[in-house]
């Protein structure tokens, strides 16, 4: 088994073939130290491109979060469709709150009408009764329900009657 060696230092001064006398001397000295130099500086940046190779194939990076939307989402417990017995299309109502006056808020703002205009919210019956409207009434509503609803405006008044007939 061979012994081991001990490392001697690294001499800066090159080998015995580029020795010559005189100034040529120091010049070839000089370059033999600069490409040495060069040489280790390459290693060393070779080595911390490795590592840091290394070290950016662990790194975890996450897509920044998407800011939240500006716009303020209602909370919608309830969608109904409603139409006029003339108009093609059901119009979508939201409630936020299952109320008489949250549905008759609703109604307004759909057929841009103004909010005290409206005197009264009734319920038509299939026997044709008119009956008021309560709390109770848009509790039992399911969502997605469907509903015809009549508009009777009185000119002496200035008020608007909102029929909603089942």
């Amino acid at each position: 088994m061979a012994a081991l060696q001990a490392w001697a230092p690294v001499s800066l001064q090159p080998p015995p073939c580029y020795r010559t006398s005189g100034s040529l001397d120091s010049i070839l000295q000089s370059r033999f130290i600069s490409l040495f130099r060069e040489r280790e500086t390459k290693r060393g940046l070779s080595t911390s491109l490795l590592q840091a190779k290394d070290e950016f194939d662990n790194l975890e990076v996450n897509p920044p979060k998407k800011k939240a939307a500006m716009s303020c989402k209602r909370e919608v417990l309830l969608t109904i469709y409603v139409k006029k017995e003339e108009e093609k299309a059901y119009h979508a109502v939201m409630l936020d709150t299952l109320t008489a006056h949250d549905f008759k808020l609703e109604l307004a703002k759909k057929y841009d009408i103004p909010v005290d205009m409206v005197s009264g919210l009734y319920k038509k019956t299939k026997k044709g009764l008119m009956v008021n409207f309560v709390d109770e009434m848009v509790e039992q509503f399911k969502d997605e329900d469907d509903f015809i609803i009549s508009m009777d405006f009185d000119n002496q008044k200035g008020n608007i009657d909102i029929s909603v007939h089942y």
